[in-house]
């Protein structure tokens, strides 16, 4: 069975593919590092949120509001930007 964070990543792997200049090189994680004949590339990684919020409404059924705010870290080569 997946996990909820699984399924997560695996949505966000999805909705990315096909992103002009990256097409499928969309990674859930990458070991060894990428060659310049496989950039540009994304590596869908998680990551913990940076704080979480819990508010309860009061309204005709128990109610709740989550809220997480998250940290996206976006690596680049800075002399390397062009196709």
């Amino acid at each position: 069975m997946t996990t909820k964070r699984e399924s997560i990543l695996t949505a966000i792997r999805t909705a990315l593919t096909g992103t002009t200049g990256v097409g499928t090189r969309i990674y859930r994680s990458r070991v060894e590092p990428m060659a310049r004949e496989e950039s540009p590339a994304l590596v869908v990684e998680p990551i913990q949120p940076v704080s979480v919020t819990f508010n309860l409404v009061e309204a005709d059924q128990p109610a709740g509001v989550i809220m997480c705010d998250y940290l996206v870290i976006y690596r680049t080569s800075s002399t390397n930007l062009a196709a």
